[in-house]
């Protein structure tokens, strides 16, 4: 039987939770781009961050795997429609830019 959504959903927190307590993630700072800083300064006191650089072979292939997931969870909310938005930005530098997309460091 397939598990539902919720299911899938409590799931995923839990593993998310396991691995928070495993790997203790460092802050990078801040970028000055615009879209950064908005998105930045939601952060809370402490909160770690992650981010993609279009540089970043894998990280059109993250954004897709993301999105999936978002979908699977809210198929209708604002964070597909900007996560694609990002995936056609990510895609498009890197083919105008092929000899700079490389493995991460």
């Amino acid at each position: 039987m397939a598990e539902t959504a919720e299911e899938a959903k409590r799931k995923i927190e839990a593993e998310h939770r396991a691995r928070q307590r495993q790997h203790p993630v460092s802050l990078v700072p801040p970028m000055a781009d615009d879209k950064a800083t908005q998105i930045l300064s939601h952060l809370r006191p402490g909160e770690p961050f992650f981010i993609f650089r279009a540089q970043d072979i894998l990280s059109s292939f993250a954004i897709e795997a993301y999105l999936t997931l978002v979908e699977k969870f809210n198929p209708t909310g604002p964070q597909a429609e900007s996560l694609v938005e990002a995936l056609n930005e990510f895609r498009a530098w890197q083919q105008a830019h092929p000899q700079e997309v490389k493995l991460p460091d």
